[in-house]
């Protein structure tokens, strides 16, 4: 697992975070880092402001849990991150 500027290249371990909710048909308005976030899985651009897969990932650190909010762009790339190792 490695913590990218968009958010993680694969799963967390169990012993490093958790997939704490996913939905599949996620809209985000107002969203303030621009209108589209990098797929996780292939890289494309997903525009955040029309439906697309979200997930919340909680990982461990030192400092407290960090939460992360990686995109994708179908059901194919999410199935591609999360069975990813």
């Amino acid at each position: 697992m490695h913590a990218s500027a968009e958010g993680l290249d694969s799963p967390p371990s169990s012993d490093e975070g958790t997939i704490v909710k996913v939905e599949a048909e996620r809209t985000v308005q107002g969203y303030q880092d621009g209108a589209t976030k990098a797929c996780e899985a292939c890289g494309e651009p997903v525009p955040v402001d029309t439906e697309h897969i979200g997930a919340w990932v909680r990982v461990s650190s030192s400092t407290g849990p960090i939460f992360y909010r990686p995109v994708f762009c179908d059901a194919e790339c999410w199935a591609t991150w999360a069975t990813s190792d």
